[in-house]
């Protein structure tokens, strides 16, 4: 499939205001989910900074997809300035890297995540001595080391893969943001001030630390105004369903994931939001979906502690931040936040003003511009 997706609208205004013309036009190549948030968000933020966006994408099976990406390129190359492969690309980088080197198009790679640290180090699929892992390292090395740029979403991941491969390549850093159509301020539904409802939802990955969770929620049960829903499935979930059963934990419900419009009503609704909990490396790398999307909704939001999360929360000011895994430590932030409701007013109301910040449409437009500019002004040096 190849397709060209121009800005309209308000982005015409943003564009006019901030590009000279003809506007750059970038390739969005791989074989993404065009509906996972960071490639929707990216091309939405591609719109707003004015750019012209040729989309080139397959979900044909491995390898043939990588010659039916090449064969996209090859008709696209030269309508485009660059090519920008998205998350989950590590295997199309090396192969593709011939065909943009001929073309004399830089290559700018988003690998959103570590296919070692996530496979190896996090979920634990394979063993670090394995075969699958020494593959996962090939993976993020190649693909990182034949990038003519690359884009993390934590300077924590950047980090990461430059220590971990020796990497000296330039970078920008584009965090995750959220559908504002979805994700904005709600006037939440009246409820009995004795009553809260806190809120988990996530795939139940390790990071996530849905067992830390539970754990505090049976802590908490002996306060029978505090209630927690726990959405979506994964990984874990069936074996935190079975420690939700054995402990006889009553004040849990858990939920299958819903559409996003869905969940934003669930987080407009709940008095306390969860980010995540995990002692995994990984954990202390990223700033989930979660916590942007809630942040975005302007709710009081609980997470653990790491420097990922602090290059832009600020514990007690616009979130409240618990040492990792500790059930102990997120019980009582919990049960404080229940409380005391002009701070989780003040904490909603900041946490706001950090999206705004931080994680917005327009604040994000402005990074794809100055890494297209930086991007542009290298392929000209």
């Amino acid at each position: 499939m190849v397709s060209i997706s121009k800005p309209r609208g308000a982005a015409c205004t943003f564009k006019n205001k901030m590009r000279r013309e003809p506007n750059p036009a970038i390739c969005l190549l791989g074989h993404h989910d065009p509906g996972y948030p960071r490639n929707a968000l990216i091309l939405k933020w591609m719109h707003e900074a004015g750019y012209n966006v040729h989309i080139a994408h397959s979900t044909w099976i491995f390898p043939f997809r990588h010659f039916h990406l090449a064969w996209q390129f090859i008709r696209l190359a030269s309508h485009v300035d660059a090519v920008w492969v998205t998350e989950g690309g590590h295997r199309l980088v090396p192969f593709l890297k011939l065909f943009t080197s001929m073309a004399g198009k830089p290559l700018i790679f988003d690998p959103f995540i570590s296919r070692y640290n996530t496979r190896v180090e996090d979920r634990r699929w394979h063993s670090p001595n394995s075969l699958q892992a020494w593959v996962c390292k090939w993976q993020d090395w190649s693909s990182c080391s034949m990038a003519n740029y690359l884009v993390f979403d934590t300077l924590d991941h950047q980090r990461y893969f430059f220590s971990r491969y020796g990497l000296k390549k330039p970078f920008s850093v584009l965090e995750i943001g959220a559908d504002e159509a979805v994700f904005h301020p709600r006037v939440p539904p009246t409820s009995s001030p004795d009553n809260h409802m806190v809120l988990f939802f996530g795939t139940y990955i390790p990071l996530q630390g849905a067992e830390t969770i539970l754990n505090a929620a049976s802590i908490l049960t002996t306060n029978p105004g505090i209630s927690f829903i726990m959405v979506g499935e994964g990984q874990e979930h069936q074996r935190i369903l079975s420690l939700a059963s054995e402990k006889k934990i009553s004040n849990v419900r858990f939920e299958n994931f819903e559409p996003p419009e869905n969940l934003a009503s669930r987080i407009a609704q709940a008095d306390v939001c969860l980010g995540i909990f995990g002692d995994t490396l990984k954990a202390s790398m990223v700033v989930p979906n979660k916590a942007v999307q809630c942040a975005a909704m302007g709710k009081a939001i609980i997470s653990r502690r790491s420097t990922a999360m602090e290059s832009y929360f600020t514990d007690s000011e616009n979130i409240l931040f618990v040492p990792a895994g500790d059930e102990n430590a997120l019980a009582a932030a919990i049960l404080k936040l229940c409380k005391e409701p002009d701070m989780r007013e003040i904490l909603g109301t900041q946490a706001r003003l950090v999206y705004e910040r931080r994680f917005s449409n327009a604040a994000h437009a402005i990074k794809i511009q100055t890494i297209m500019d930086n991007v542009l002004a290298r392929k000209k040096t």
